[in-house]
């Protein structure tokens, strides 16, 4: 073996000795500790999920803590009793009259809770409902209000009151800290914390500015205003306004609003009426117009526009009537 051929062998030795050096080291150092990071990231990573499981749990705990302070006593039967004569103060306090309480069947969640429903059937006005509103809201009771349902009943063409149908729900809890009363107020001081004590004017303000009608609710008994005799046509017809049309039971019907003092009339289709010294009737709806006859004429008024607004229309004259006695005059042949 020549010079040449030694180095050559000494050459792919040193390779495949390299190679399997290298083949060593991957599998007894690097691989392994390539495997053991991983692990290591995957660790972290359930580390931080267990911690996070651990802060909802911690929340849930403190949350369910408070929870059993104004809770309702676990006996349902006594909770829904309790809760009941309570709920009826409230409403009486609120200035409600005859309110119907429907109690519903309780709902059992498993060993912790049940959910007690109450129904409320009543007709008041939007400040009695807002002063029971502000006393549900105050209450140290763990409940809510589901569904509020308002319907307003009409007199005069105004809202005199709403029929109100409230769909209430309490809990009652099996480790509750009230046994046989309903929770106090410290329950809930300890539970939440000391609340701000909210002005009667946040409640207020909902009652008095009526978002169903332009005033405030006007009762039944309130003398109508007197009117000044000195006041004009004109200024009557201008202050009146159709401000709705609405097609009601087959037939359509205008809202007319008074703007000085925020009275309003509602007139069916082929109804009479009057404002001032102007006496009409309602003809028809022609799209967002009003035809209008006022005395032997007809005009249209625009609905957002006052009376005053209104014109007589250049009618087409009408056909003159040919009877059968003028046709046969003009079927006779002249002689």
């Amino acid at each position: 073996m020549n010079q040449r051929e030694r180095l050559l062998v000494i050459g792919l030795g040193s390779i495949l000795g390299a190679w399997l050096l290298w083949g060593f080291v991957r599998t007894r150092l690097i691989e392994p500790l390539q495997s053991r990071d991983a692990q290591i990231v995957a660790l972290q990573g359930d580390v931080e999920k267990k911690k996070k499981d651990l802060m909802v749990a911690q929340h849930a705990a403190t949350e369910l803590s408070q929870w059993r302070q104004v809770a309702l006593p676990a006996d349902e039967s006594v909770a829904q009793t309790l809760y009941l004569d309570e709920l009826r103060k409230m409403l009486t306090s609120a200035g409600m009259d005859r309110p119907a309480l429907r109690p519903g069947r309780s709902i059992k969640r498993g060993d912790i809770f049940s959910r007690i429903p109450v129904n409320i059937d009543c007709r008041c006005s939007l400040a009695e409902l807002t002063t029971f509103l502000r006393s549900f809201e105050n209450s140290p009771y763990l409940h809510q209000i589901r569904r509020l349902r308002l319907q307003p009943v009409l007199k005069d063409d105004m809202i005199v009151d709403f029929d109100v149908s409230l769909a209430i729900e309490a809990v009652s809890m099996v480790d509750s800290f009230s046994k046989d009363s309903l929770p106090k107020l410290d329950n809930a001081k300890l539970a939440y914390g000391e609340r701000p004590d909210r002005s009667d004017k946040e409640f207020s303000i909902f009652a008095k500015k009526n978002p169903f009608q332009p005033t405030e609710v006007v009762k039944a008994n309130k003398e109508p205003e007197k009117t000044d005799s000195s006041k004009s046509t004109a200024d009557e017809t201008q202050d009146n306004y159709i401000t709705a049309t609405l097609f009601v039971d087959g037939k359509w019907e205008i809202w007319l609003t008074n703007r000085s003092n925020q009275s309003r009339k509602v007139i069916r289709e082929g109804e009479k009426f009057e404002v001032g010294g102007m006496s009409g009737e309602i003809v028809r709806i022609e799209g967002n117009a009003v035809v209008l006859k006022v005395g032997e004429k007809t005009g249209t008024v625009r609905i957002g526009n006052n009376l005053a607004s209104w014109k007589a229309s250049e009618d087409a004259k009408p056909a003159e009537p040919t009877t059968s006695a003028s046709n046969e005059k003009e079927e006779i042949p002249k002689s």
